[in-house]
């Protein structure tokens, strides 16, 4: 059963506000991101359905890109995005090349290629 929305969102923000001292706590948070406190509350609580507009103005505050709040914890590659690009190049390039390796050697199980095969990845 697919976590709903309002509780994804709740232990991204959690999540995030622990891992982030200048925004650790809903008051910090909430004036980071020009937004009543209890609005931060009341959505780390999942009681309330955070709009569009709430949900960018906190991703600005955590320096993160608003999607990353809407993953749930059972994407990690999805989620991992923003660390990923955060890393030195040669160490993207490092990870682009074994995933397009696994990627490649799952397509040619029993000598034929998927349709997908040789499009594109990119982190």
């Amino acid at each position: 059963m697919k976590k709903p929305i309002r509780d994804v969102i709740a232990v991204n923000v959690i999540r995030l506000m622990t891992n982030t001292p200048h925004a650790d706590s809903p008051a910090k948070l909430a004036a980071l991101a020009g937004i009543p406190k209890e609005t931060i509350e009341s959505i780390i609580a999942a009681t309330i359905d955070a709009d569009i507009d709430t949900i960018a103005a906190i991703a600005s505050a955590l320096n993160i890109q608003p999607f990353a709040l809407l993953i749930a914890d059972d994407a990690p590659i999805e989620r991992d995005r923003e660390r990923l690009a955060a890393l030195p190049s040669e160490a993207q390039s490092r990870i682009t090349r074994h995933i397009r390796s696994v990627i490649t050697s799952a397509d040619n199980v029993g000598g034929k290629p998927s349709a997908d095969h040789g499009k594109a990845f990119s982190l």
